[in-house]
């Protein structure tokens, strides 16, 4: 089993408190990429966008739209309600959106796409971040099912026990390129104060085997 590509991010992120949004608040687009996976029974995008709060207050996101453009300038697909995650943001913390669609067009066809993503002043209960402690990503080329596999360990820095939390998975490659998203849950189990625990998922093989390394 050979390390596949650098995994760069994981922030586990929980419910907590809530609050009401404010007129300082600014949310940039700071990084996207598309993944269009093409089979026999019909093409696929993946769409994936990197999100900062640059403002001066905490904001809240709402649904945010996602646009694939094709060479000749149209629109090869798009969606209205797309999500963050996590989805509550601090200043100068991120977060990342991805959607899936169906493509009547080829790869070679796909040329931009856009992003955009506002904050809402509905009152909703925030996350919490924490950075991973330490995470890693794998190839087996011998598994079958699930080739690709990252696995990050997170510990509990809190005082509270934590329930119902999930991890934001951001790749790159080596190059400090960002490929691609994906989130993983934990429900109805408490993360004890202190205590390490370990996250896994897969990536989608038709997604990351976009990117394996030579």
């Amino acid at each position: 089993m050979k390390k596949l590509i650098a995994l760069m991010l994981a922030a586990v992120f929980c419910l907590s408190i809530a609050f009401t949004a404010s007129a300082a608040q600014e949310v940039t687009v700071t990084d996207k990429n598309f993944v269009i996976v093409e089979k026999d029974y019909g093409n696929y995008g993946y769409l994936y966008a990197r999100i900062e709060n640059t403002g001066d207050e905490p904001l809240y996101l709402e649904n945010g739209k996602m646009t694939l453009t094709d060479v000749n300038g149209g629109i090869a697909a798009t969606s209205d309600y797309v999500n963050a995650y996590p989805n509550y943001l601090e200043p100068g913390q991120v977060a990342y959106a991805y959607c899936y669609c169906s493509l009547d067009v080829s790869a070679a066809d796909c040329a931009d796409l856009m992003f955009s993503i506002k904050p809402t002043d509905k009152v909703y209960a925030p996350t919490r971040h924490f950075e991973a402690d330490a995470a890693e990503v794998y190839y087996d080329p011998e598994e079958t099912w699930y080739p690709y596999n990252a696995i990050c360990e997170l510990t509990n820095p809190t005082e509270d026990v934590i329930f119902d939390s999930g991890v934001v998975y951001a790749f790159y490659d080596e190059n400090d390129n960002f490929l691609f998203t994906e989130v993983t849950w934990m429900y109805n189990v408490g993360r004890i104060p202190g205590s390490p625990l370990l996250y896994q998922v897969f990536p989608d093989d038709d997604i990351a085997g976009q990117f394996t390394a030579a």
